[in-house]
């Protein structure tokens, strides 16, 4: 069994955020790297739907208010690569998964496609 740091927030249960300031879901479960022990995901019930989706933790900021990122819009949650299984992982979805946070990061928002300059 697994469990979160006593010192630290357990986000599940707590709302997720997209980069609109907009609550996309829920966290309701963590996925845990059994190698290396520690969590990669969280599993996050979408608002208003059935579907669930990973959110990989390098693009997760957690507080006690939620579950925080700024890489996609609320809206684009529906879209996340979707596991074949509910309770594993293979390295082909994890890459699908991280590159569509990653994406975002450039992508999510027209403003992000411009210079800064």
């Amino acid at each position: 069994d697994h469990n979160v740091a006593k010192q630290d927030v357990d986000p599940r249960g707590l709302p997720v955020w997209g980069a609109d300031k907009e609550v996309a879901g829920t966290v309701v479960d963590l996925w845990v790297d059994r190698m290396e022990m520690m969590f990669r995901y969280a599993e996050v019930q979408l608002k208003g739907s059935d579907r669930r989706v990973l959110l990989p933790m390098t693009f997760a900021r957690i507080n006690r208010r939620g579950v925080h990122t700024s890489s996609i819009l609320s809206a684009q949650f529906a879209n996340v690569p979707k596991t074949k299984s509910d309770a594993q992982i293979t390295l082909l979805e994890e890459e699908k998964i991280t590159a569509y946070y990653g994406a975002g990061t450039l992508y999510a928002m027209p403003e992000r496609q411009e210079p800064l300059f």
